[in-house]
């Protein structure tokens, strides 16, 4: 069929049973396999701070599970990424949330 499978993976322990769901979708068809992690990052007061796993997990996570795709004989692909979460300041008591004009 020669497709491409995106599999999204987190640092879960569910991201097992979706590797092996993804190699036996991929298995002798030719479809390739595309292991995304997705970095979420909280940017605030206080700066910059991952939040969604430790220091170099998920690439530890995507790189297990290309190296076993691979092994299986199915093309497997590395992409990760960056997601800015932006904290809002918080409104202060005294300031209006809704201001109707009368």
């Amino acid at each position: 069929m020669n497709k491409t499978i995106l599999l999204a993976v987190d640092t879960t322990s569910h991201t097992a049973a979706a590797a092996d769901m993804a190699r036996d979708l991929a298995a002798g068809t030719g479809d390739r396999v595309v292991v995304l992690h997705v970095h979420e990052f909280a940017v605030g007061r206080f700066g910059r701070m991952q939040v969604d796993c430790a220091d170099g997990e998920g690439e530890r996570v995507v790189t297990g599970i290309v190296d076993h795709l691979t092994a299986a004989g199915i093309t497997a692909l590395v992409d990760i990424r960056r997601r800015w979460l932006v904290t809002s300041r918080r409104r202060s008591a005294a300031s209006p949330t809704n201001s109707m004009s009368a």
